[in-house]
């Protein structure tokens, strides 16, 4: 999937998934699991295979697992743990299937409000093309026309 190409949208896109995330975590945290239900109507359930729903869940998980690796003083000073705590991934891979599922609709449902339209991807290639051939044009009036070290700029 294809976020637009706009910093800031995606900048929200992935605060508001975090807040997601957080929630879920919280109700995990709390004991209140339950109340996260799969949509059994949402338009997208067929694309969402246990296939894409684990791999989405543990993609997830190396991101968190990366963070912790690369950033672990940084995330240890903002969630206000010593450093004789663990901090771990929140664990949503071992949750059973229509926990996962919720999750992923819930992160589905977010990028949907962020995805490229067809308008904005055929505009992007549009975009890439013209690129593409201003850059060969260069190269082509570069190589026609080589810098003589005589020749005064």
């Amino acid at each position: 999937m294809k976020l637009t190409n706009n910093l800031e949208r995606e900048k929200e896109c992935t605060a508001k998934t975090i807040d997601w995330l957080h929630q879920v975590w919280v109700l995990m945290r709390d004991g209140r699991l339950s109340r996260l239900q799969p949509d059994p109507f949402y338009e997208r359930n067929d694309l969402l295979t246990p296939e894409i729903v684990n791999g989405v869940l543990e993609a997830l998980k190396g991101i968190f697992v990366s963070e912790l690796r690369n950033y672990l003083s940084y995330h240890q000073r903002a969630q206000g743990v010593s450093a004789s705590e663990v901090l771990v991934p929140p664990g949503f891979n071992k949750l059973d299937y229509s926990y996962k599922l919720a999750i992923v609709q819930g992160i589905d449902r977010i990028f949907g409000e962020y995805r490229e339209t067809e308008e904005e991807a055929l505009a992007a290639e549009e975009r890439r093309k013209a690129d593409a051939i201003r850059v060969e044009e260069a190269r082509l009036w570069s190589a026609a026309h080589p810098y003589d070290s005589d020749d005064e700029c």
